[in-house]
């Protein structure tokens, strides 16, 4: 320590060094204080404070001691209060010696407008010999007259947490001002006292619970020899709610001093009223929520909804300044009491165009307070984020890279198409979330200003809702409702009736909706009454005339309330009459000020009051959205950080604005030396628009130019790529006049690209259209933007631009393969919005221009031409060799596979006839020149037609397992959904156990998921609950199974699966329940729809599955029928597993009602059931495990009705093998096949029979079936 000789270590943390030393040139003590971090914040904040000042704690300089700057300052000789107490001193006397010593010290603090935020027995020095105390430590404290500290803020820790006050916390809702430091001193007092504190524990969670929601024991009843009013007073400073503590310290200082007084005359002192000689010392406009009380009691009850596990979304709307941040933040307590975890997200009309803004702005301040707990915690939240994300991190990380401290950088997932990366992109978001809300840790999840969202935001909000994965979670969502009309794209989500429940999955979201209005004008005499309470209102109709004047000038708006009496006391229309402490008012000139019902002119009001330069300060800065910064600022400005930081002081004292975190300090020297760039915010965004409106629209789209160009040319360029591009979109045609415009474009070129890698459409398309504009070059290198460009257009509804670009796109493609690749995306997007004609025509001339020339549509001898070939191709003794064959390398060929391959969509729905053929060519291709990735669908497309159309399922299957070998082999993940459905659904069921299907469709869903494959992941879901349908298990299971599917095709907008699944969920519950009937579901109107699609494969399954309930149910003449119209649609699904499942069923139904048929209809069952016992035969040859039982079900059923050889040991026999093999409904079929031969043919054992079925079917949830057959017997036997 060079010109200072150190004489002992005062304190030290790990934060500070404390020293006593000897200044040599003066020989004159002092402390010196230094910081061991980088921060050097609070050393300069203390010394800007107290460096003036005649307190008799005072900063003396700031020296540099081993190259970090140190706190000069006076020594003060004497003990810390808290040695003091650890030697044993606390007591009454201790007390009354010291606390109103203490007290006058802080009010010497308060007088110079200081709030100190960091009250202790630690930061007080006391000298027993002087008899005097002095408060110490003044790095947090701040000038500003009342600050917010956010639920994400974490300064405090750094402080003394068990001193701090509940609103210091963040999660009281409340303003923090002086009387901060009166909670804190309550805890020194209690701590002076009791020789312990109210709280004792070291977890920091606790510790704040304890904060906002404990009593603490009062301190006369840790020890009984207080006084009662001593303990009174303490617990009035240590009050949970500020306006509850004395709000001066005079008034707290008369109290003391009588007290003391009583004491020391009578050792006793009498009850008496505290507070009497409280008076504030300016205007604080209470914080209590009046005419709120329903509102509330709804909003905390859905929270509660939340914690006991279930998902709750509350939209909630009203005028801007109606309190609906307020209302939601009130969450905060309750949650902090059950652990739970707030994120809050808030949109900007400036950041408008910012793909998911509010999304991101929530999880980036979690990110950054979850970067200060202990690592020992961030190591928890990383195991878990490992477990939950399945890989997804990369795609999360790129979205928020805060979150790289709790993530994995894991490898970018294959590319895929632009529908795909939303899917993935959502997908991983929804895991997020469902790692974080949970049973020990409820999540609120709130975004304000909804009116200002993008689509991908809203996109994302309808996914979260609808993610049948999500539990205790409470979505807020706030909006104005002025500004959002039937045609804004958030009006469907404002919808729902009040506490209007909906079920998915059986997990309710429970959907609420909540419009604040104004307060009323009793609600406004409330506030008041509050606001006056620290003085006497002269009387209460006076009072409940300035209420009324009041109302009738704000409307009721609590926040232009309050920005109204904040003005009337500036005004001195509006003051405290210190010698009655009554509160006055000039009620006729309040009235003749010209503001009526518009608080714009209330905000400007206010804000003229202050010097032009900030005014100008202000301006600039609301240009640059709700949040601004020094830096970018003062750079706009042309002016100095530091001197732009001091014009905008009188503005975060005024609360006109207020820093982004509660560590700030008002050191601008430092902040500017260091280059630390300092975040305002404005305090409510109707100031920001205020200012806003007043730049007139040339000077606005000039600043929008200077932020977007500052931006541009700045450090941060590529982290702030979509806020730089939004400003230039506002000023494009100074963009496009600019010498800069290269460099504008080059980065709306990387905004363009970020947005479409980031999903967000829309986005891309506004940034890439601009590019398009300010390009100069025509190079073929700009040919995959214009692709994207093509894609997004589609994608976004905006076709008819979409043309522009693909003739720009076609005339930029100079061979043959750019042309291939631009064709490709068109066929992809027409496909994507449904315009399947165009894609088809787009195809036929993409593929000609490669040589291969297709029909219009195909005839049948064109086709079956086309298979004879293939199979000459590729005969069955080269299958087993495919996935060994060598890499294509024609590049002309490998486009014709890709554009094959993007065309087979569009031709499966519009144009089935010629699907097939562009099947054949991709064999052609791959057998002549190899293999592409490709290959993987067009093999797994040949194996299916192989094993159904062209009845060859041993060629099928094994021509279906080369395709998952290359796609092992090109370690193409994301196209494992799709080769996974078509192996699970046509290929592994003719040579493996069906029972292993169930789970092997549910986890390629999983990983189909992950890769963003929305449609086929679902279809694979769907596949699961299909085979479980047919095979068996637990009904429940079937049952909780498909309206999970359903409620993926909700969250996805995939109506006809979803169709799919109703039908099926009908036929479950009708299986599973007595006589069940549901008057919601129309199975008239369902199966007309599904008529109208044309899905012959989906039709089939309607009919079966309904023929296969009505069999169940013993409605036999209703399940022939359905049978037999399944029949008809059939051509399709004969590759399927179901479809020997079918034909069983189909048998068994001819068989029961055969006795009754008439004699052409008897001739046909004996055919059709011949035909399916040879079929049956041929298939269970191939895979005796999942189909031989019905071969000797049908024909033991077939020899009791056509020859009435009754053989129970065959029917046995059924069950024992499906049994063996797992096949929980088979085996019940023919159980229940047994017992209605014996009731049939009187069998003595009949009800043994019935007994074992009973048994059986209850086990496996089966009661309507049960129901149904003893309905019969009973009707039969009467």
């Amino acid at each position: 320590m060079p010109n200072f000789t150190p004489k002992e270590i005062l304190y030290e943390s790990d934060s500070t060094t404390v020293q006593r030393a000897t200044r040599e040139d003066t020989a004159e003590e002092v402390v010196v204080k230094t910081p061991k971090g980088g921060d050097y914040s609070g050393i300069y904040n203390e010394y800007n404070l107290l460096r003036e000042d005649s307190l008799r704690y005072k900063s003396l300089a700031v020296e540099y001691i081993d190259d970090k700057p140190s706190l000069i300052r006076t020594y003060l000789p004497g003990n810390s209060l808290k040695t003091l107490i650890a030697e044993g001193n606390a007591g009454l006397e201790f007390f009354f010696e010291y606390a109103a010593e203490i007290a006058r010290q802080l009010q010497d603090i308060h007088d110079r407008s200081i709030i100190h935020r960091d009250i202790s027995s630690h930061n007080i020095i006391i000298n027993p010999r002087m008899k005097w105390a002095s408060v110490v430590d003044f790095d947090t404290a701040t000038k500003a007259r009342s600050f917010r500290v956010s639920v994400f803020d974490t300064d405090w820790q750094a402080g003394h947490g068990h001193y701090i006050s509940p609103e210091q916390t963040g999660r009281m809702n409340r303003l923090v001002d002086y009387r901060t430091d009166y909670y804190s001193l309550g805890v020194v007092y209690y701590e002076m006292l009791t020789g312990q504190l109210p709280f004792t524990t070291s977890d920091v969670l606790e510790l704040i619970r304890n904060h906002i929601a404990v009593e603490p024991p009062r301190v006369d009843a840790v020890q009984p020899g207080i006084p009662a009013m001593v303990g009174e007073l303490v617990a009035k400073l240590t009050a949970k709610d500020s306006e509850a503590r004395y709000q001066s310290m005079g008034g707290l200082m008369a109290d003391l001093q009588r007290c003391r007084r009583e004491w020391g005359e009578r050792k006793k002192i009498d009850s008496f009223p505290l507070g009497t000689q409280d008076m504030p010392s300016r205007l604080h406009v209470s914080q209590k929520m009046v005419g709120r009380k329903p509102e509330l009691e709804q909003i905390l009850g859905l929270f509660d909804r939340t914690s006991r596990g279930e998902k709750v979304f509350l939209s909630v709307g009203g005028l801007s300044g109606v309190g609906k941040s307020t209302l939601v933040n009130e969450t905060v307590r309750p949650l902090t009491e059950r652990s739970g975890i707030f994120m809050s997200g808030k949109y900007d009309p400036q950041q408008q165009n910012i793909p998911y803004y509010g999304w991101i702005r929530a999880i980036e301040q979690w990110a950054d307070s979850v970067a200060n707990e202990p690592p020992a915690q961030q190591e928890q939240w990383r195991r878990l984020f490992s477990e939950k994300l399945v890989g997804m991190d990369s795609i999360l990380l790129r979205l928020v890279p805060q979150l790289e401290i709790l993530l994995d950088d894991t490898p970018d997932p294959a590319e895929t198409s632009a529908t795909e990366l939303k899917n993935r992109l959502l997908y991983a978001l929804g895991l997020f979330f469902s790692a974080l809300a949970g049973p020990s840790h409820p999540l609120v999840l709130f975004l304000d200003d909804l009116q200002w969202a993008d689509d991908d935001s809203l996109r994302l909000l309808e996914s979260i809702i609808d993610n049948p994965n999500l539990t205790h979670l409470f979505l807020v969502a706030a909006y104005r409702s002025d500004e959002v009309d039937a045609a804004h794209p958030f009006y469907p989500f404002t919808g729902s009736a009040p506490a209007e429940e909906s079920s998915v999955d059986d997990q309710p979201v429970f959907r609420a909706t909540m419009q604040l209005r104004p307060l009323s004008e009793s609600d406004a005499y409330e506030l008041l009454r509050h606001t006056f309470s620290g003085g006497e209102a002269a009387d209460d109709h006076r009072l409940r005339d300035l209420s009324r004047l009041v109302f009738s000038k704000t409307q009721g708006n609590p926040f232009f309330v309050e920005q109204f009496l904040n003005l009337l006391f500036e005004r001195k229309l509006l003051w405290l009459n210190a010698q009655n402490r009554t509160w006055e008012w000039n009620l006729e000139k309040i009235g003749e000020m010209a503001i009526s019902e518009d608080v714009v002119k209330v905000i400007l009001e206010k804000i003229r009051s202050l010097a032009p330069e900030t005014i100008r300060a202000l301006t600039v800065a609301s240009a640059l959205g709700n949040s601004f910064s020094l830096e970018r600022t003062a750079a706009l400005l042309e002016r100095k950080i530091s001197i732009l930081h001091e014009q905008l002081w009188p503005a975060v004292q005024t609360n006109s604005i207020l820093p982004a975190h509660s560590d700030y300090k008002n050191v601008p020297e430092l902040y500017e030396r260091e280059h630390s760039d300092v975040v305002f915010h404005f305090a409510h965004d109707r100031i920001q628009q205020a200012l806003y409106e007043e730049i007139e629209p040339e000077e606005r789209k000039a600043l929008h130019f200077s932020i977007g160009r500052s931006l541009l040319f700045g450090s941060q360029t590529e982290e702030r790529l979509f806020e730089m591009a939004n400003h230039f979109l506002k000023a494009s045609d100074l963009a496009g006049a600019s010498p800069d415009a290269a460099a504008i474009s080059d980065a709306l070129r990387r905004a363009g690209q970020k947005a479409y890698q980031s999903a967000a459409f829309d986005n891309a398309f506004r940034y890439l259209a601009l590019w398009e504009k300010l390009r100069r070059d025509q190079n073929t290198e700009a040919l995959p933007l214009y692709r994207i460009l093509i894609e997004t257009a589609h994608l976004t509804g905006r076709g008819k631009e979409s043309v522009f670009y693909e003739t720009k796109a076609m005339e930029l493609a100079s061979t043959q393969e750019e042309r291939s690749a631009v064709f490709e995306t068109m066929i992809m997007s027409y496909t994507a919005t449904n315009e399947l004609a165009k894609a088809t025509d787009l195809a036929h001339q993409a593929l000609a221009e490669l040589g291969i020339r297709l029909p219009r549509k195909a005839r049948k001898w064109q086709v079956v031409f086309a298979a004879l070939r293939s199979r000459m191709l590729l005969p069955d003794s080269k299958i087993s060799t495919i996935s060994d064959w060598p890499e294509m390398t024609d590049t002309r060929r490998q486009w014709a596979m890709r554009l094959l391959n993007a065309s087979l969509s569009a031709y499966f729905l519009h144009n089935l006839d010629t699907y097939p053929l562009l099947i054949f060519k991709m064999v052609e291709l791959n057998t002549r020149f190899g293999n592409t990735r490709q290959s993987i669908t067009g093999f797994g497309s040949y194996g299916l037609i192989l094993a159904g159309s062209l009845n060859a399922p041993e060629s099928g299957y094994a021509t279906g397992k080369q395709a998952l070998k290359l796609l092992e082999k090109y370690q193409a993940d994301e196209l494992v959904a799709l080769a996974g459905f078509i192996d699970h659904t046509f290929i592994a069921h003719w040579k493996e156990p069906v029972v292993k299907m169930i789970d092997q469709c549910y986890d390629t869903y999983q990983r189909g998921l992950s890769q963003g494959d929305i449609w086929y992941s679902g279809w694979n879901l769907y596949m699961s609950n299909s085979y479980r349908l047919y095979l068996g298990g637990k009904m429940s299971a079937l049952t909780d199974g498909i309206r999970a599917h359903m409620s993926f095709c909700r969250q996805h907008n995939l109506p006809h699966p979803q169709s799919r699944s109703e039908l099926d969920l009908y036929v479950g519950q009708r299986l599973r329940y007595t006589n069940y009937t549901d008057p919601e579901f129309d199975w008239e109107q369902a199966i007309a729809g599904l008529l109208s699609s044309a899905d012959h494969t989906a039709i089939f399954h309607a009919y079966f599955n309904y023929g296969l309930c009505s069999f169940w149910l013993g409605e036999f003449d209703v399940a022939w029928q359905m049978l037999q119209m399944a029949e008809k649609y059939s051509g399709l699904a004969k590759g399927i597993f179901s479809y020997p499942y079918f034909k069983i069923y189909q048998s068994l139904a001819g068989l029961e009602i055969y006795a009754s048929a008439d004699d052409p209809v008897q001739k046909q069952i004996q055919s059709q059931v011949a035909k399916n016992l040879k079929l049956l035969t041929k298939i269970a040859a191939m895979q005796e495990a999942n189909y031989r039982w019905g071969v000797v079900l049908v024909k033991a059923e077939s020899d009791r009705v056509f020859s009435t050889t009754f053989q129970p040991g065959a029917f046995q026999k059924t069950i024992e093998m499906t049994r063996s093999e797992g096949l929980v409904y088979p085996a019940l079929l023919a159980r229940l096949q047994l017992v209605r031969a014996k009731f049939s043919l009187g069998s003595a054992d009949r009800s043994d029979e019935l007994e074992k079925f009973r048994a059986e079917s209850k086990h496996w949830e089966m009661e309507g079936v049960l129901a149904a057959l003893e309905q019969t017997i009973a009707k039969k036997s009467n």
